[in-house]
């Protein structure tokens, strides 16, 4: 069984200091490794509102 597990995305901290579309970087390694689990933990985005619409990897 294969578990994933990623901490403390910060999405938009990220987007900010690397230009990069971790989202889009995330489900790309997810396809590639197709974990049996993925766990989530702290925080995705810089806030709830913005975590809750962030979770969703299919588009």
């Amino acid at each position: 069984m294969k578990i994933a597990i990623l901490s403390d995305i910060h999405e938009g901290l990220n987007r900010k200091k690397t230009g990069a579309d971790i989202m889009s970087v995330l489900k790309k390694w997810m396809e590639a490794h197709l974990p049996d689990v993925f766990l989530i933990s702290g925080d995705m985005t810089a806030g709830p509102e913005k975590s809750l619409n962030a979770r969703s990897l299919t588009g």
